[in-house]
């Protein structure tokens, strides 16, 4: 019994034996099986969804279908549909509610429609391919040194695997007349301002500026998935409609941005959301979010540190700005001669109009600096050129600290200032208070001109960083007034103190050279990040 009990055990454990390394066999086919599934789904990616519109009667429609579908072919990632409106109701009502978004009563036939887009009146030669092509393109336009370029460079070579069926360029903007060319007619197509870099142009919607692959990654991700599908087991399956497809859904009310006209394609109702390319039973994926102004929406300034930190980072710049000792001297000398006067009416109408004029001077030489930079400011020599400057323009000011008017100085120079104590007497002296404050106008456009010497780098500076932010117009001239309300700040107090007290002050020598130290570390320091690190001005 005992034997018989042994020989049992001896066989269950043999048993056993063989029975593991089976189990672990079968598992690890699984698991490979599995690891293979995933992986040549991940290879497989999705393809991109065009539908072709035709009719019977239509004379270039068989041409057009046969070189549509060899592209698709070659492509070897697009899913097609050709629809003829001939042979199905639900056909003409999907052609209907896409020329509805697409405010459009008819569309010459053959027709494609994807990726935001409508191809109309398609030909029977080179140019349809050209404009499919255009269709399934990603372009970004980037600049050399840009790291922000250089991280949307790396999310886009991972979309390329997972979005087989687009292709995706790059062009740089440094070494291109062509795509700044390019980048400039698209922001005018898509009512964008001051574009910055990144700009990727991707189904029919321009991207501007780069936040992260949570940010921005996310929204371009979200595009592509909208417009494509699951790619088929077999590459080579040949997509067809049948009844059983499923009607399109109605449109819903997520807005979009603008889409340029032409050919390609025409403006959508506002509110409307283009209809969802059709899928094979699936249900519809939701439309990527989309706001009416990109550089990750400037006017809702989604890049919220810098758009928390410039009114802060506009009024302090303004403010060091406005304490300049060329503009402060000339403001006390004329009150000092005002103070004789002993009326506060006539030293706060001159010399308030004094700084009011200054002011708006002041104004339109800073707009006139932005819009240089509009035209050019992108491009990174512009950057490191106005870098250098700011860098010699703050170590003259510091050296002014140490060996004030010794040497090279950014001071109003001395063969000025006759003429300008004389046209201030003149102000003072006026008969009347019209002829006065007249005078004060032309004296404050005069020394405006002429202190442009003490500060022509932070003004220059600070346009370049505003450009950089890529705000709508009203945003970038209201931080200009902003700025100037600064500026003229420390102005506007000294005149109050006149009024108030009727004293007399005159800048002194040491109180100007401090003034100079500390707007030469301004100055200097926003130079040396300039060409350093101007990602860190953003």
């Amino acid at each position: 019994m005992r034997n018989e009990f042994s020989i049992t055990n001896v066989r269950s454990n043999q048993l056993l034996a063989l029975m593991v390394p089976c189990f672990l066999f079968v598992a690890s086919l699984s698991s490979n099986a599995f690891a293979e599934s995933n992986l040549r789904q991940a290879n497989e990616g999705r393809c991109a969804v065009l539908e072709l519109f035709i009719r019977n009667d239509c004379e270039n429609c068989p041409e057009v279908e046969k070189r549509v579908r060899k592209f698709a072919e070659q492509n070897g990632k697009i899913k097609l549909y050709v629809h003829n409106l001939d042979e199905s109701k639900k056909y003409e009502e999907r052609y209907q509610q896409i020329l509805k978004y697409f405010q459009l009563k008819e569309a010459t036939l053959p027709a494609a429609y994807g990726c935001n887009s409508i191809l109309r009146n398609l030909k029977p030669d080179d140019s349809t391919e050209r404009r499919l092509e255009s269709l399934i393109t990603v372009t970004a336009y980037v600049r050399s040194g840009c790291s922000k370029c250089a991280a949307a460079k790396v999310y886009l070579k991972e979309l390329k695997q997972r979005y087989p069926g687009f292709k995706f360029k790059e062009q740089d903007l440094v070494y291109s007349d062509e795509a700044r060319e390019k980048v400039q007619e698209l922001s005018q197509r898509y009512g964008k301002q001051a574009v910055s870099v990144p700009v990727i142009h991707i189904c029919n919607q321009l991207m501007i500026g780069w936040t992260g692959e949570t940010s921005t990654g996310e929204k371009l991700e979200s595009t592509l998935k909208y417009w494509t599908t699951d790619c088929p087991q077999e590459e080579k399956e040949k997509a067809k409609d049948t009844e059983d497809d499923p009607l399109p859904p109605v449109p819903g009310n997520d807005p979009l941005p603008p889409i340029p006209g032409g050919s390609a394609s025409v403006p959508p109702v506002p509110g409307e959301q283009p209809p969802p390319p059709v899928v094979d039973g699936a249900p519809p994926l939701p439309a990527p979010a989309q706001s009416k102004d990109t550089i990750e929406v400037p006017l809702l300034g989604e890049l919220s540190q810098s758009r928390l930190g410039m009114p802060a980072f506009t009024f302090l710049i303004g403010l060091v700005d406005g304490f300049n000792p060329c503009a402060m001297w000339v403001l006390l000398f004329l009150l000092s001669l005002l103070v004789n006067l002993k009326s506060r009416k006539k030293i706060l109408a001159v010399a308030g109009t004094f700084v009011l004029i200054s002011g708006l001077a002041y104004f339109a030489f800073m707009a006139a600096w932005l819009n240089v930079f509009l035209l050019i400011g992108y491009l990174r020599w512009v950057q490191l050129l106005l870098g250098v400057f700011a860098t010699l323009v703050g170590l003259i000011h510091i050296k002014d600290f140490f060996a004030f008017k010794k040497g090279v100085s950014l001071s109003i120079p001395e063969w000025a200032k006759p003429g300008l104590y004389a046209r201030m007497r003149r102000v003072v002296n006026a008969e009347n208070l019209t002829g006065a404050i007249i005078g004060a106008s032309i004296l404050a456009v005069l020394v405006n001109i002429i202190e442009l010497l003490c500060t022509a780098g932070l003004p220059a500076l600070y346009t370049e960083i505003l450009m950089m932010q890529n705000y709508p117009a009203w945003e970038t001239y209201a931080y200009l007034s902003l700025y100037i309300v600064a500026y003229m700040l420390d102005d506007s107090i000294m005149v109050a103190i006149v009024v108030i007290t009727l004293g007399k002050h005159k800048l002194q020598e040491t109180q100007g050279r401090y003034l100079k130290l500390f707007s030469g570390v301004v100055i200097l320091l926003l130079g040396l990040i300039l060409i350093i690190k101007p990602s860190l001005l953003l």
